[in-house]
């Protein structure tokens, strides 16, 4: 059968202290911060008995975990503290001066109390959220891709140079830059047909600084020089696996269709991974090769160009 001292025996494990500085007095509490850090007492001894105080150690902990305490902070700090019998000076929680056989208590109750308000404190403090949207972008495709990026330069087909936030290299060799755009104060976003008709307009007057050709190559969704998309057909294991991309497959037996790649938890892929047909979503194998889709007659418009309609 255990006995009341193996108990306190453990206890005191649990709770050690050891001498401060200044002579008095380190005790480990069984009480946590918000951020699990133990609270601390000190105990130090004078004339007319013994002083038990966190130290500041619930204000500090705060501090260091950025709140802004604001001018309520001390007011909130001595109204917690006076509910309990104790006082709060300068974010010092404080017991009255105690004799040795109440040192105990005071211990517990300073502690109680300092973890308190640090809590209390904590919680109604609201900190200033700043989204990274560049930062958010670049840990979503570093999980969807499994492939780090690195900053880097890639060269237009006018050879001008465009630095990215976001270049990712894949075992193939190809390469795909992606960069998170936000819009400025004071600008807005235009329309991809509205470029195209500016780039078109540009052209036709002449360009001697090739910005239609940059605008161009930017709406499309051109590779940099150096990394044009492939000519011609190529095998099927090096089309690219995103349902977003139409591409013009070759099935065998059957010739030509156009496909997307489908993931099984896409809507319509019906819980099947493979290419699917683009218009009534059905599963295609036994495709060999693939190529990009040629570009549409010059002066027809897209669904994207018209905004989504059809007809």
């Amino acid at each position: 059968m255990i006995t009341a001292s193996e108990i306190c025996s453990h206890l005191n494990v649990a709770s050690p202290c050891h001498e401060a500085e200044d002579g008095g007095v380190i005790v480990n509490s069984h009480c946590l911060y918000p951020s699990n850090g133990t609270v601390l007492v000190y105990v130090r001894e004078v004339a007319s008995g013994f002083i038990v105080s966190d130290g500041g150690g619930a204000m500090r902990e705060l501090v260091t975990s950025g709140v802004d305490l604001g001018k309520n902070a001390d007011d909130k700090c001595m109204q917690i503290a006076m509910a309990q019998g104790l006082t709060c000076y300068r974010g010092i929680v404080q017991a009255p001066t105690v004799p040795i056989g109440s040192v105990a208590l005071a211990i517990i109750m300073v502690a109680n109390a300092s973890k308190e308000i640090a809590d209390v404190l904590f919680a109604a403090w609201k900190p200033k959220r700043e989204k990274d949207f560049k930062k958010m972008v670049r840990e979503l495709l570093t999980y969807a891709l499994k492939v780090k990026p690195t900053h880097g330069t890639l060269f237009g087909k006018t050879n001008k140079q465009h630095k990215f936030d976001n270049v990712f290299t894949f075992p193939n060799g190809k390469r795909a830059a992606v960069d998170a755009v936000a819009t400025p104060d004071g600008m807005v976003l235009v329309p991809a047909s509205k470029l195209r008709a500016a780039a078109a307009t540009l052209d036709r007057d002449g360009d001697e600084y090739g910005v239609a050709a940059d605008l161009l190559s930017m709406l499309s969704l051109s590779s940099p020089q150096g990394a044009s998309e492939p000519a011609g057909w190529q095998p099927i294991e090096t089309a690219p696996q995103n349902h977003m991309t139409e591409i013009l497959a070759f099935k065998r037996s059957i010739g030509p269709v156009i496909v997307r790649w489908l993931d099984a938890d896409h809507p319509d892929a019906d819980g099947i991974t493979e290419f699917h047909e683009s218009w009534n979503h059905q599963p295609v194998e036994n495709l060999t090769h693939w190529r990009p889709l040629p570009a549409p007659p010059s002066g027809v418009k897209t669904p994207a160009d018209a905004g989504g309609e059809k007809g």
